[in-house]
């Protein structure tokens, strides 16, 4: 079984597209921290995804909360004579989390008479 989870916060503006046979697809990273003794270290995941999953994340922002499945994947190429190996996460899934402003107030209680329990059950 390959499956991954992630909660982090998307690290840089996606790169959106559609393909000439209509397909929707998006490459975009996500950061997610660990927290080590006094500090906090980043670690940046190389996502792309598909489909309604990339017309879901089209209007993510940097620093946009998100919970992502998928799968993991590497893709190998050759540069300078190199070959070069990159991890990548194919997502599946996606939720966003978004921002919880301060709840409204409470409706106060109405103005006028006040409850008096005076025991009479009627």
């Amino acid at each position: 079984m390959n499956t991954i989870t992630l909660k982090g916060r998307v690290a840089h503006e996606v790169k959106f597209g559609v393909s000439k046979d209509g397909m929707a697809y998006l490459n975009g990273s996500v950061v997610t921290y660990k927290g080590m003794k006094d500090k906090i270290v980043p670690t940046y995941h190389k996502i792309f995804c598909f489909k309604h999953a990339a017309e879901y994340l089209k209007d993510a922002k940097k620093g946009d909360e998100i919970f992502l499945e998928g799968e993991l994947t590497y893709q190998d190429y050759e540069k300078d004579g190199v070959k070069q190996i990159i991890a990548k996460i194919l997502v599946k899934h996606v939720m966003f989390f978004t921002k919880v402003e301060a709840l409204p107030t409470p409706p106060q209680e109405p103005q006028g008479q006040a409850f008096v329990d005076d025991g009479v059950p009627f």
